[in-house]
């Protein structure tokens, strides 16, 4: 994809980077069990509020169907409803590129559920689900 994805939405805005750009949250997402890493066919993303850089997140694009990946937003910023923004601009995204498909490695099965996402199994990390939905 050349044309790099910016989604607005009032004052919240889901813009690509690059990995570099990403990098410097990867210490502080691993206390959360968050993996941030230099993968191929990744796009990633910075959340910003009100200017304010909250956090960043990435969609692993595969060959049938792609990943959410790597949510980790500030801890101040969580339970203020990026999240919901953040899976509504990374669908856009996987709308946008023609994906069918979409699946998600997470430590947070519900947040998922209530967004149509099914679980498929637990994975051999304990408390990390496999889940996936259609689109």
């Amino acid at each position: 994809m050349n044309k790099n994805i910016h989604y607005k939405e009032g004052t919240k805005e889901f813009v690509q980077v690059q990995y570099a750009a990403v990098r410097p949250f990867r210490n502080l997402a691993k206390k959360d069990r968050v993996s941030i890493s230099n993968t191929n066919n990744t796009l990633w993303f910075h959340v910003r509020h009100e200017n304010e850089l909250l956090g960043c997140c990435g969609v692993y694009l595969g060959k049938d169907k792609c990943r959410f990946k790597s949510v980790w937003l500030l801890p101040q910023s969580r339970g203020t409803g990026m999240f919901s923004f953040i899976n509504d601009c990374r669908t856009k995204v996987a709308q946008t590129l023609d994906y069918k498909k979409v699946e998600v490695l997470t430590l947070h099965p519900d947040h998922y559920a209530k967004r149509g996402f099914s679980l498929i199994k637990e994975t051999n990390h304990e408390g990390v689900w496999l889940m996936e939905t259609s689109l």
